[in-house]
């Protein structure tokens, strides 16, 4: 299994978004997010799916949106905070490769001012390419290290979906 390492700080939580599709080509896609903290505890904190076509795009949304006090300029009032996970498989005979982008925007606190302008927020933001091929079932896994030590490992499974199955998720 190959593994990929970035530094990151990563904030996973409550809306879960899927761009879904129903047709021959479809793929059910399903990553996990599994948080290590720098005592070894691991936590599941995330386990979207969602379906799509062959070469069609899948977004996995899992966010918050952080409010913040109306003497900030920001667009609305609100930002989100958190991962989002865009994924386009292409299934080519028994293989499914994929395109895939990760970006995990963390929010790290209200800090002061030195010149008297008063309050400002920091941000993380970090992003993750990456390109590959498994087979029907498969997964790769992507490993995501914080600015604290804790690792959050991403495991992105691929499976081609047929009309019968497709039948059995539509009761879950």
């Amino acid at each position: 299994m190959k593994t990929t390492n970035i530094i990151s700080v990563c904030t996973l939580s409550i809306f879960v978004f899927a761009t879904a599709a129903v047709a021959s080509g479809t793929i059910l896609v399903e990553a996990k997010a599994i948080t290590k903290d720098v005592n070894g505890k691991e936590q599941v904190t995330a386990a979207p799916r969602a379906i799509t076509l062959s070469g069609e795009r899948a977004e996995i949304s899992v966010t918050r949106l952080q409010e913040f006090p109306a003497a900030f300029k920001v667009d609305g009032k609100s930002m989100p905070f958190g991962s989002i996970l865009d994924v386009t498989p292409q299934v080519e005979e028994n293989e499914i490769h994929f395109r895939a982008h990760l970006m995990m925007r963390d929010f790290n606190g209200y800090q002061s001012q030195d010149d008297s302008s008063g309050m400002s927020f920091a941000t993380q933001t970090q992003e993750l390419f990456a390109t590959g091929t498994v087979q029907s079932g498969g997964t790769k896994t992507f490993c995501v290290t914080n600015q604290f030590g804790g690792v959050t490992t991403w495991n992105l499974k691929m499976t081609k979906v047929d009309d019968n199955a497709m039948q059995m998720l539509k009761k879950h």
